[in-house]
């Protein structure tokens, strides 16, 4: 097992002094409008094969969601001086859910996905999903390599990420496929879908071009745990919604009236009460905005470009290099990402990698990252960076 230094909470929060580094870090690249990204992970070798690779569809998750979800705000500065607030699920609440889960044995219609049984028919045992994440959410870890790979936590070269893609401009980013690798609490995903929302919808309800964001991390607990509600919080206390375009009308619109009648606040800690109608509501939402999104569990190793994820245009990836061990496939998803596109008219995918100069006690860091990626005929360039404290970077990466 190993702990990163990086901070003695449950959680990610930002202090004064690390929203003052966000604030004084540095574009280096000119360039705007560009999107991509990707990362991964490791599996423990429990009742099936270690990391093994799963798609999940959005109704797969839907349906694991539990009655009401807590939800606290993180607030990330922005480049140009500004800040946007985005709701996580808090922790806590994911622990509430693995207790409820627990004393309902016998029930199969609430029973949860398992990181190792995880599949599309829903069916699997819950005896599975607890070994795989019961053992480890309260763990003084940070991670255990090959069983949990971090992902209930917000680490925050993620917002370095959205600090990043806020300063390139993100008008370009509807009609585009991204995959955020390692995507954990998806903090850049969720930054992309409150962009997605705030723009305008045709009235005739077409002319938008079909965006699809793929999420993928190690363990399918995670998913399930905070990377689907968090997505879900964010269209829910979108704060870019209009008066015609907020959750409770486009409810209305379905012909649904939500079980609460308090208005939503994104700027202070709260909880959503969930039910069909809600749910309807943001399906809803996601058809009129053209916007699809898939799920993915398992090791990089194992990752499969599928027929819906042909077409990748940018991959984004956060704290995903610290074990060198793991780099060498986390590199080969992008370098195939770049294969794929070979033989269309798309140009090849936006690589952008977020991380610290270096891990200390692991080996991994920039540096070594950036040396494998030349070696495997690619090139590793610093667009963005913090030099106060710990130095983080973000590294844009091309394949011929």
């Amino acid at each position: 097992m190993f702990k990163f230094d990086f901070d003695n909470q449950d959680d990610l929060e930002l202090d004064e002094d690390t929203q003052t580094e966000e604030n004084n870090a540095t574009s280096m690249n000119g360039s705007r409008n560009e999107m991509e990204g990707l990362t991964g992970s490791s599996e423990r070798d429990d009742e099936r094969s270690a990391g093994a690779f799963r798609e999940f569809s959005l109704e797969d998750l839907l349906s694991t969601l539990p009655p009401k979800i807590s939800y606290s705000p993180i607030t990330v500065p922005l480049a140009s001086g500004r800040s946007i607030t985005l709701p996580r699920r808090d922790l806590f609440d994911a622990r509430f859910q693995l207790i409820a889960s627990q004393q309902e044995e016998n029930n199969e219609d609430n029973a949860m996905i398992g990181d190792a049984d995880m599949a599309t028919s829903n069916t699997a045992p819950k005896a599975a999903f607890e070994a795989g994440v019961n053992n480890f959410i309260a763990a003084p870890s940070d991670l255990v390599p090959g069983v949990y790979e971090g992902g209930l936590k917000t680490w925050e070269c993620s917002l370095d990420l959205i600090t990043y893609l806020e300063s390139q401009g993100t008008s370009g980013i509807a009609g585009k496929s991204v995959l955020e690798l390692g995507c954990g609490t998806a903090l850049p995903s969720m930054y992309l879908v409150e962009r997605l929302l705030a723009g305008p919808v045709p009235t005739d309800g077409q002319g938008l071009e079909p965006t699809v964001l793929c999420l993928q991390d190690f363990n399918a607990s995670v998913l399930q745990l905070v990377t689907l509600p968090n997505i879900f919080l964010t269209w829910y206390l979108s704060s870019s919604l209009g008066a015609d375009h907020n959750p409770k009308a486009e409810a209305a619109k379905e012909g649904y009236t939500p079980m609460d009648n308090c208005t939503a606040k994104v700027l202070v800690p709260g909880d959503v009460i969930i039910d069909e109608g809600l749910l309807e509501a943001f399906k809803a939402s996601l058809r009129r905005h053209n916007i699809t999104l898939r799920f993915i569990s398992g090791a990089w190793t194992n990752f499969v470009f599928t027929p819906s994820l042909s077409k990748i245009d940018c991959i984004l990836t956060s704290e995903t290099i610290y074990n060198t061990a793991s780099v060498p496939s986390l590199i080969s998803v992008m370098k195939r990402s770049r294969s794929n596109v070979r033989n269309t008219q798309q140009g090849p995918p936006l690589i952008l990698v977020a991380a610290k100069v270096l891990y200390f006690g692991v080996g991994g860091g920039v540096k070594e990252f950036a040396r494998t990626v030349e070696e495997e005929g690619g090139e590793a360039g610093v667009v963005w960076e913090v030099t106060q404290g710990v130095g983080r970077q973000i590294i844009r990466v091309t394949f011929p």
